[in-house]
């Protein structure tokens, strides 16, 4: 409250309750944001990354477009973990991980080939409307690639947003009073259904073994990570 307001309303200050049109103007929290642009047909490394390492690098023949941004740019390289195999090396490349290695290799638990972006989300996501976005503009390349390059924890890949007029409906289109309704509602049924899972998992997980129980407990993790997102939507 201001000084002046205050002094004013001093005689029967005790006397009034709270408002909120009194109380300071509150800083919003400054949400840091990710994005990954994949390029499917990848680059030429010879005139893409730079030879001298740290702050006095030389921008190369094919990122001299950067030479404003230079000061505010870092380029890493040889974070491949040895993926191979032409343009299908898209898949991992915000994993690293093959994913034959992600589905067969024990080693890759218990987050398989989760990618860098949902990483990310699972612990910033519930602070914005939307926990990730995936987009591209086909999930099929005209070379009968899939351009899938976001992958949970769980190795499945997370649906990707093809049609720009939907995303730009999801972003900025006010829902009607009765989607709201229909949303509300079906969050209400998702979380009774996460609710009776639950209750019949953790009544099943002390009948199990060492390795399945860690199994079961990604389970539930993944289950309540379901819940903050209902939660978030919700809000």
């Amino acid at each position: 409250m201001k000084r002046s307001v205050f002094l004013k309303s001093a005689g029967v200050s005790l006397a009034l309750p709270y408002m909120e049109s009194l109380k300071g103007a509150e800083k919003p929290e400054n949400i840091r944001r990710f994005v990954g642009i994949a390029a499917p047909l990848g680059v030429y490394p010879e005139s893409f990354f730079p030879e001298k390492e740290g702050k006095n690098y030389e921008l190369t023949e094919t990122t001299k477009a950067l030479t404003p941004y230079k000061d505010k740019i870092t380029i890493f390289k040889n974070l491949d973990h040895g993926v191979t195999g032409g343009h299908q090396g898209v898949k991992a490349l915000f994993s690293g991980v093959k994913l034959k290695d992600a589905i067969s290799n024990p080693l890759m638990y218990p987050e398989k080939n989760i990618s860098l972006d949902q990483k990310i989300a699972d612990h910033i996501g519930y602070k914005t409307r939307f926990h990730s976005l995936s987009v591209c503009p086909t999930q099929k390349s005209p070379l009968g690639l899939m351009n899938t390059v976001t992958w949970t924890k769980n190795g499945i890949a997370v649906p990707q947003i093809e049609s720009a007029s939907l995303l730009f409906d999801k972003l900025f289109k006010q829902d009607s009073e009765q989607e709201i309704k229909h949303k509300t509602r079906r969050a209400g049924i998702m979380f009774s259904i996460l609710d009776a899972v639950l209750g019949q998992s953790k009544a099943m997980n002390q009948k199990l073994g060492q390795v399945d129980q860690q199994k079961m407990d990604q389970y539930f993790t993944s289950i309540r990570e379901v819940e903050k997102k209902i939660q978030t939507q919700e809000k």
